[in-house]
């Protein structure tokens, strides 16, 4: 094609075949024809439903409303979007489960535009790391003691559990590393050297989301033999279209909204086969007043651990429970305080510092639960005597079904 020097270029873009938007469309539209002529693929027929819209006296308009049937976020095939790989697309067996709720703002909608940072960044991770133990100290004289004097070895009675702050960190993810120091764990013997211990599995799992809109009752459910592990869990609002129907929208305006519920999701649900939990603001008191909120979490499946564990803060009360036709046998159970880390939310820093406090009640909650399918113990002085004045404790619990 020949062209002046001077000549604007516009003109020219025109008449050659590249991609404009106006050919995605058309390609968008002709995907969509050959779903409703039943000649597409099934995966993408499963996708589309059309339907009209109704009046309240069951009217039919001639014009169509979304109605979300299902809803894919992953890959269940090697052919969709598979232009210009070459790797990366042999996982074609796990989806976010969560996709369909996300779209229920679109219900009766001509059209709807949805948000991709609303959806995980990978609905599949292969496999990710549980924490089942782990511990800062020493408990032999011969572990990481290359280069080191007798003196920094010889106390082989100093354990620290760090199970819950090492869960926190690694649970969920791939790979994960900690740097094994007193800053981030205490010091449980001073002038020891000490090593940390990790036991891990590694479980084959796809990240869950379960959104509940606020008033409801939010579902988290594994497969049997598992239990729920719960990764994020936040209360507020990210964004203006999930749990938008029907609402003003003032209410969906404020999308910097959110309190991290983590903990107490965890506290609830983690252990469990199954679990609800009501997004209100009862239960979680409310980030931002006149928003209408969701709450959103997201877990993990993992096998059934042979040991449970069940924390409660000081003045709280911890729980124990077992599936159906199990009862509880109680391993150990300690009252006071091993790190700075577990019950430490909002708590001032000279009421954390002693993390030599520790009162075994393993008798005394062995009694209270053992033979039992649950079981709830109060976290309190009056339950158990006070093992240091000022620190602010918690109750920790082993327990096997």
């Amino acid at each position: 094609m020949r062209m002046q020097k001077h000549e604007h270029i516009t003109l020219i873009l025109y008449t050659l075949h590249w991609l404009p938007v106006l050919r995605i469309e058309h390609k968008v539209l002709l995907h969509i024809h050959h779903c409703l002529q039943g000649e597409a693929h099934t995966y993408l027929t499963e996708l589309l439903t059309h339907t009209s819209a109704r009046t309240r006296s069951g009217q039919q308009h001639q014009e169509g409303v979304i109605e979300v049937q299902a809803a894919l976020y992953g890959r269940m095939n090697k052919e969709t979007c598979s232009e210009g790989w070459t790797d990366n697309l042999s996982n074609i067996s796990c989806s976010y489960e969560g996709a369909k709720d996300l779209l229920k703002s679109c219900e009766g909608e001509k059209v709807c535009e949805v948000e991709i940072n609303n959806f995980p960044d990978d609905p599949y991770q292969g496999q990710v790391i549980h924490v089942n133990s782990a511990e800062c100290g020493r408990r032999d004289s011969t572990t990481c003691s290359t280069g080191h004097p007798p003196s920094e070895l010889q106390n082989t009675n100093c354990v620290l559990s760090v199970t819950e702050r090492a869960a926190q960190i690694c649970n969920g993810r791939n790979s994960c590393s900690i740097r094994a120091s007193n800053s981030r764990f205490g010091d449980p013997c001073g002038g020891t050297y000490k090593y940390l211990k990790i036991g891990y599995v590694c479980n084959n799992t796809c990240d869950l989301t379960s959104v509940g809109c606020e008033h409801d009752i939010v579902s988290l459910s594994c497969d049997q033999g598992q239990v729920i592990d719960v990764t994020s869990a936040s209360y507020g609002r990210r964004d203006s279209s999930t749990c938008s129907a029907g609402r003003p929208e003032d209410q969906l305006q404020n999308t910097n909204c959110e309190r991290s519920v983590t903990d107490r999701v965890a506290e609830m649900c983690n252990f469990q086969s199954s679990c609800s939990v009501r997004a209100s603001n009862s239960e979680f008191g409310d980030p931002c007043v006149g928003t209408f909120k969701y709450l959103k979490s997201t877990y993990d499946c993992v096998s059934k651990p042979s040991h449970l564990t069940s924390v409660g803060c000081e003045h709280d009360t911890a729980f124990l429970r077992c599936d159906q036709g199990q009862v509880i046998s109680v391993t150990s159970a300690y009252y006071g305080r091993r790190d700075t880390t577990t019950c430490s939310a909002g708590r001032p820093w000279d009421q954390l510092t002693n993390i030599n406090c520790e009162l075994s009640v393993t008798d005394k909650v062995a009694q209270m639960c053992n033979n039992r399918n649950s079981c709830s113990v109060s976290a309190s002085n009056s339950e158990f005597g006070d093992p240091c004045v000022g620190t602010f404790k918690y109750l920790k619990i082993i327990y096997c079904c």
